[in-house]
C-alpha cells in the first residue's frame, strides 16, 4: 500500500485554494449525514477489505494497517509537537490513532484507501484536534486530503454523550450541536480545512462526553458516498469543566468507515 500523510508544517505555510465555493457551519443534508447514529452499524464496502483488490466488487473503503496508521499520525502531528514542545501519549489500531497531549487536548487521525470493484480510486487522510476550554470544545484543524479529484466533500462535527446504556454514544441536546462544512469539489492532493475556525461548541449536559467528526465524499462516475468517522477520547465533567481521560479512554465503535448508496 502506498503511504499518505498530512504534512502540517507545509500546510501551515501553503495557501489553501478552494476548488469550489464552500459552506461552513451549516446543517444541510448530505448523503451520509450521521453514519455514527445508525443502529445498523454494518459498514457496506468495508467487508471486502480482506480480499485482494482484483477480487473486490462494487464500492469499498479500507483503512490501513496499524503501522501505516502510526506513520501517518506521526507525520500529521510532528509539526505541532515541534512547535509547542508538548509530549503526547498515542494509541493506534489498524483503523486510526489517537493522541492525548493533556487533560484538555487530544487528536485523531486515520488513513485509508477506497475503490470500486478491482480499481483503487484513491487514498484519503483525515485528522482533527480538539481542545477543551471549560465546557467549550474547539476542533481545529479539521482536515481532509485525497489523492484524487472528488466531489461533494462534507466534514461534520457533533458533541456526544456516553450514558451507561449507550456505550457507543449519542448526540447531546437532540442533535442541535451538529454542524458541517461542505465543498463541491476538491482537487487531487488538495488539503481541505474546515474554515474559518473549525468546529466550536459549548455543551454542559453530558456527564461523560466526547466529540465526533465525520468525512463523506463522492467520486464522479461512481455511485454512492464513501465515509469515515472518528470519535475523540472521552472526557469527564467536573465543576470547572471537562477533562480528557487517558488515551485509551475510548467509546465503543470509535472509528467506522464504508459506503452508502444515495437516497
Amino acid at each position: 500500500m502506498m503511504r499518505i500523510a498530512f504534512l502540517l508544517a507545509a500546510a501551515a505555510a501553503m495557501t489553501l485554494s478552494m476548488a469550489a465555493p464552500a459552506t461552513a457551519n451549516t446543517s444541510a443534508e448530505s448523503p451520509v449525514k450521521r453514519a455514527y447514529t445508525q443502529t445498523d452499524i454494518t459498514t457496506v464496502g468495508a467487508e471486502q477489505c480482506d480480499l485482494p483488490v482484483e477480487e473486490r466488487s462494487g464500492n469499498w473503503l479500507c483503512l490501513s494497517d496499524k503501522q501505516k496508521q502510526a506513520e501517518a499520525h506521526d507525520a500529521a502531528v510532528k509539526a505541532a509537537d515541534e512547535a509547542t514542545g508538548q509530549q503526547k501519549q498515542t494509541y493506534c489500531t489498524s483503523q486510526a490513532c489517537w493522541s492525548r497531549y493533556s487533560s484538555v487536548s487530544s487528536n485523531f487521525s486515520s488513513v485509508g484507501y477506497f475503490g470500486f470493484g478491482p480499481y483503487l480510486l484513491g487514498k484519503v487522510n483525515v485528522y482533527f484536534r480538539t481542545d477543551l476550554r471549560r465546557f467549550h470544545s474547539v476542533s481545529q484543524p479539521v482536515l481532509f486530503r485525497a489523492s484524487t479529484n472528488l466531489s461533494n466533500l462534507t466534514m461534520s462535527g457533533e458533541r456526544f454523550t456516553y450514558p451507561r446504556f449507550r456505550p457507543e454514544g449519542m448526540p447531546v441536546s437532540a442533535g442541535t450541536t451538529f454542524k458541517s462544512y461542505s465543498q463541491l469539489s476538491t482537487a487531487a492532493n488538495q488539503l481541505v480545512q474546515w474554515k474559518p475556525s473549525g468546529y466550536r461548541i459549548t455543551d454542559t449536559t453530558a456527564r461523560v462526553g466526547g466529540v465526533v467528526h465525520q468525512w463523506s465524499w463522492q467520486k464522479q462516475g461512481y455511485p454512492g458516498t464513501w465515509y469515515v468517522y472518528g470519535k475523540s477520547v472521552k472526557f469527564n465533567k467536573y465543576r470547572y469543566g471537562y477533562r480528557y481521560g487517558s488515551v485509551h479512554y475510548l467509546p465503543k465503535d470509535p472509528v467506522r468507515y464504508g459506503w452508502r448508496p444515495l437516497r
